[in-house]
């Protein structure tokens, strides 16, 4: 009776950790030359498939928009949002039938905004985003916009203070259990240099305070605000910048919330942007970081922020600079996009949500990474491709 019962554990056991990989990688690539469309790639990420790590299938948009950012998480309704930044554009991908995508919708200005960057889901299924500009020019402050799961406004708020011209909202992190919403600034376009984050009451978009990053030790760490991420079970925000940084944001709730240092992943000096941080994801108490300087990911521990420390790193491999990164729902993989020598690859990472560990799946693709400097796609002859953002399926 026991062995058949611990027999029956192992098999719930085995069928749930499979349960949690994902079957499909979607990659949002850039057309390298400009002269085609640029298309969305679904890779097998089934690690026991026979084509692990292979493109399936492609699907077109019809412009070379320069494909940037998608959605950080794949959501449930199989309608995935991305931008092509410079362009203006943005398109939403019904993935419903993995192998079938589609274009379901496509939006420029919506409202009275323009350049859309990072997109959150809402508890109600309605998308809320970051808006770079106005819609009268790149010089005008932006805002943030509520959409429909096909980009139709519902509510929208400007970003602009007086006092912060600089303000060009980046990337977003949605509080509902405390009505409050986070957004970074930064300029896509390097134009202006930012140093804030703005705190938003999110029932009813109102902009309740900017707030200003200290500098950290390196003087430069507070340059660029990047990724707002909030770490399971717990009210403990924190932003990292594209110069590297990381900071701590206390009461959120209040009307004096503040913002402190707690790491730096690497010393930038102003000004510099060959080794700019930029994303990251949260397992557990680890916070892992794109660290280009050192060529790969850094994990550290921030079970207590104000005493963070590194417990463990990943080497990609001479030059490649890692950018863009996304988490497996389960947990235990991280893709991998970037510039340098990953300007053209894909790398897949396995992560121990236990320790932090990190190593590059040697088996996806070919030892650990997917080319996209070839000649051919499934829907033709379209040459090499930049990926850029990239989410892994719901299993």
């Amino acid at each position: 009776m026991r062995r058949s019962f611990a027999f029956g554990l192992l098999i719930l056991s085995a069928s749930l950790a499979q349960a949690s990989e994902s079957s499909y990688l979607f990659v949002w690539a850039a057309d390298a030359d400009g002269n085609d469309s640029d298309f969305l790639a679904v890779v097998d990420a089934a690690p026991d498939s026979a084509t692990y790590g292979k493109v399936l299938t492609t699907v077109e948009v019809g412009y070379p928009a320069a494909a940037h950012h998608t959605e950080h998480r794949m959501p449930e309704d199989g309608q995935l949002f991305l931008n092509g930044f410079k362009s203006g554009r943005s398109f939403v991908i019904d993935l419903r039938d993995p192998l079938q995508p589609s274009v379901a919708s496509a939006f420029t200005t919506v409202g009275d905004f323009s350049f859309p960057h990072s997109f959150e889901r809402l508890s109600n299924g309605n998308v809320i985003a970051t808006f770079q500009n106005g819609k009268d020019g790149q010089v005008v402050t932006g805002g943030i916009v509520e959409m429909t799961t096909s980009g139709e406004q519902l509510r929208s708020a400007s970003a602009a203070v007086a006092e912060f011209s600089e303000v060009r909202p980046y990337s977003l992190l949605p509080l509902p259990d405390l009505d409050r919403l986070l957004t970074t600034t930064t300029d896509m376009r390097g134009q202006v240099s930012a140093d804030s984050v703005q705190f938003w009451r999110l029932s009813d978009l109102t902009l309740l305070k900017t707030v200003r990053l200290p500098e950290g030790p390196g003087g430069a760490e507070n340059l660029w605000p990047a990724e707002p991420r909030r770490m399971p079970d717990s009210d403990t925000v924190l932003v990292n910048t594209f110069y590297c940084g990381l900071y701590q944001v206390h009461d959120v709730v209040t009307d004096n919330p503040s913002i402190s240092h707690v790491y730096t992943f690497a010393e930038l000096v102003e000004g510099e942007t060959d080794n700019l941080c930029a994303l990251p994801v949260v397992v557990g108490d680890y916070w892992i970081q794109t660290v280009p300087a050192r060529t790969g990911l850094v994990a550290i521990d921030v079970s207590d922020p104000s005493n963070a420390k590194e417990v463990a790193y990943v080497n990609l491999g001479d030059g490649r600079e890692p950018h863009w990164i996304s988490l497996e729902p389960g947990g235990k993989r991280i893709v991998v996009t970037g510039y340098g020598e990953q300007l053209h690859s894909v790398t897949m990472v396995s992560v121990d949500p236990a320790s932090g560990a990190m190593s590059i799946d040697r088996s996806f693709g070919e030892n650990g990474v997917v080319s996209f400097a070839r000649p051919d796609w499934p829907h033709g002859p379209s040459g090499a491709a930049v990926p850029h953002g990239s989410v892994f399926s719901n299993p």
